[in-house]
C-alpha cells in the first residue's frame, strides 16, 4: 500500500507490504485491519518535484537521494507515525482522536504564529520573511498575511482598482483580527516629488474574517496616484 504527503512543490510516497486487501465490507473476509504494515521499512520511495518535473519523470529519492535526504528526513517524520510502531508507515493517527500534523485549533493572529504554521518541508524560515515571494505571485509575504491569502500558492491579483465618473477606487481584502499589521492606502498628486496621504476607507462586504476595503481619490479637476502599503504595527 502507498501511502503520501504532498506539500505545494514536492509529493513523498512510500510504498508498503501490508496484511492484505480489505475485502469487500460487510462479507466474511472483511479485514478492517489490512492495512497494518509488514516489515519495517518502506518497499519503494518516490520523491518528485512539481516545480521542476510536474510530470513526475524523475524519482528524486533515487536518482539524487543524497541530495535531497535531509527533505525525504523532514517528509518522512511528518508521514510516519512515530510513537506506535505497529502503525508506522500509515500517515495518521490510528491510536489518538488527534493528530499532531492536523489543522490549527486556532486561526492565527500574529505575524510569528502565521510563520510557524506555515512552516513546510522544502522551505527555510528565510522563506516567510515579510519581503520575500515564495510562490511568485507578486504578492510579498506581508501582503499574504494581512490579506489572508497563503504564502506557498499562487493567488490572483488581491488588489483591484476601478474607476467611476470623478473618482478612482482601491479595492483590497483585509483580515480583521490581525491587528499586528496594518494597510495603508495613500494618495499623492505626482510622482515626481510624492507627497503621501492617507486615504479613508469603507468596508464594502465580509467574508469571514477578513473584510473588504475601498479606497477612494476623487479626479475632477487634477491628477492622482494611489498606492497601498502594509506597515507593521
Amino acid at each position: 500500500m502507498g501511502y503520501s504527503i504532498r506539500t505545494d512543490r514536492y509529493r513523498y510516497t512510500e510504498w508498503w507490504l501490508t496484511n492484505g486487501d480489505y475485502g469487500k465490507f460487510g462479507d466474511s473476509d472483511y479485514d478492517p485491519d489490512a492495512s497494518r504494515v509488514v516489515g519495517d521499512q518502506a518497499s519503494f520511495v518516490e520523491l518528485y518535484d512539481y516545480q521542476n518535473d510536474p510530470h513526475e519523470t524523475e524519482n528524486l529519492a533515487y536518482t539524487q537521494a543524497t541530495a535531497h535526504a535531509a527533505l525525504i528526513a523532514e517528509l518522512q517524520a511528518r508521514l510516519h507515525d512515530s510513537d506506535s510502531s505497529d502503525y508506522v508507515g500509515d500517515g495518521w493517527k490510528k491510536d489518538l482522536p488527534v493528530s499532531p500534523y492536523g489543522v490549527p485549533t486556532s486561526y492565527p493572529v500574529t505575524k510569528s504564529v502565521w510563520a510557524t504554521l506555515h512552516q513546510t518541508p522544502g522551505h527555510t524560515t528565510a522563506d516567510l520573511g515579510d519581503t520575500k515571494d515564495p510562490d511568485q505571485d507578486g504578492i510579498p509575504n506581508l501582503l499574504e498575511y494581512a490579506m489572508g491569502t497563503h504564502p506557498f500558492e499562487r493567488n490572483p491579483a488581491q488588489v483591484t482598482m476601478t474607476r467611476t465618473t470623478g473618482a478612482i477606487s482601491l479595492h483590497y481584502p483585509q483580515v480583521s483580527i490581525r491587528g499586528d499589521v496594518s494597510l495603508i492606502p495613500e494618495a499623492s498628486a505626482s510622482l515626481e516629488v510624492p507627497a503621501w496621504s492617507t486615504v479613508s476607507t469603507t468596508t464594502t462586504h465580509t467574508v469571514g474574517s477578513k473584510r473588504m476595503k475601498e479606497a477612494s481619490l476623487p479626479t475632477a479637476g487634477a491628477a492622482g496616484f494611489l498606492r497601498l502599503r502594509a506597515v507593521k504595527e
